[in-house]
């Protein structure tokens, strides 16, 4: 096998070094470029656009004090969930980001909030909103439940206790 050299003169040398650095630093400013403004360089392949996903929930008037909001669509792997008291999103929060394609939400006080989610990985387009109406029980029917469920309690409490007295007495 056979090397061949090769000679090059100083002032090109000079020339190739000048290129390397110039080289260099455009590496240097793309990556910077693309740490400080990542949604301008994770663009779809071929300049398409992924469509937003479909958000749905499983009621649209809550009473039972949660709710499952779901999403689908999208072949994105961080999704951002974003609530807001208004149709138009003037005063939205982020509610959720990460991989997931569902939430459960509770705790909410009454009135009606709205959501949407986009894909967070390629920064895309917002889903159509969802209006979610929170309607809890009313005091006296929540202490109706309540008091049902202590009598389920204290009749169940009961029979055990009963039947472990017969046990032992027999």
């Amino acid at each position: 096998m056979a090397v061949e050299q090769m000679t090059i003169s100083g002032s090109a040398t000079r020339g190739l070094h000048a290129r390397a650095r110039v080289n260099l630093a455009m590496l240097v400013c793309a990556f910077m470029f693309a740490q400080v403004c990542p949604q301008l360089v994770r663009a779809a392949p071929d300049g398409a656009t992924s469509a937003p996903p479909t958000l749905s929930t499983d009621t649209q008037v809550a009473t039972a004090g949660f709710f499952t909001l779901s999403w689908y669509g999208s072949s994105g792997d961080r999704f951002e969930l974003q609530e807001s008291a208004s149709r138009g999103f003037r005063t939205a929060v982020t509610i959720y980001e990460g991989p997931d394609a569902a939430r459960v939400m509770s705790g909410q006080e009454e009135g009606r909030y709205f959501y949407r989610v986009r894909d967070a990985s390629q920064a895309g387009a917002w889903s159509q909103p969802v209006a979610v109406d929170i309607d809890h029980h009313p005091l006296p029917r929540a202490l109706g439940f309540f008091a049902a469920g202590l009598l389920v309690f204290a009749a169940t409490a009961s029979v055990i206790l009963i039947g472990a007295a017969r046990t032992r007495n027999a």
